[in-house]
């Protein structure tokens, strides 16, 4: 068998990986915290930045006991809404997606603090939605996890001084969200897939 017939595939296969490499960590860090950029083809777009409008309700234990006790326990549900059922910021879904998000600290492990969720859609009030769940107890709220729907799965590593690549397998038509919560902040990088 030819060697020679092997090698320039061989070199044709180890440039293209590490071409792929060299250009996803060529790009930069968004420039503030909370902020998220989709990259695809060796550029990048930052996500549609909404602060989302927040309702909270108590359920059925949370109101009776908050009527009856003086302390509180139970469930609260945050219903978080955005304006729109699309955001204008429009992805293909063409195999993996990718993003970098800028955070505070890198070195927490990001699936506490960051989530991708497929958001719900209420056309008659022209709005997006995610629901989070919350457990109160002794009259405080204590934030114990993400939002209740199933979270879209992701890798990620560490990126620059600051921030996270984050990436997706693929992802299913629709209206996602990108959540990240620090001690101080909430964001929000909404986006569509076609």
């Amino acid at each position: 068998m030819n060697r020679n017939f092997y090698l320039p595939k061989v070199v044709l296969i180890l440039f293209f990986f590490t071409f792929l490499k060299v250009s996803v960590e060529a790009q930069t860090e968004p420039e503030f915290i909370g902020r998220i950029n989709y990259y695809a083809a060796g550029r990048s777009q930052e996500l549609e930045m909404k602060e989302p409008t927040e309702k909270t309700k108590l359920n059925a234990q949370g109101i009776i006991t908050k009527v009856f006790a003086k302390k509180t326990t139970g469930k609260a549900y945050t219903y978080f809404t955005f304006p729109g059922v699309k955001s204008p910021v429009r992805l293909n879904n063409k195999g993996k997606v990718t993003f970098i998000i800028k955070v505070k600290d890198n070195n927490l492990d990001p699936t506490k603090h960051i989530v991708i969720l497929k958001m719900k859609w209420d056309p008659t009030k022209d709005i997006r939605y995610f629901e989070y769940i919350s457990k109160i107890n002794a009259d405080e709220i204590s934030i114990v996890g993400f939002p209740q729907e199933v979270p879209v799965p992701f890798n990620s590593k560490r990126f620059g001084k600051s921030s996270y690549i984050i990436t997706v397998e693929s992802l299913m038509s629709g209206e996602y969200a990108v959540y990240s919560k620090d001690k101080d902040a909430e964001y929000c990088g909404l986006f569509g897939i076609d």
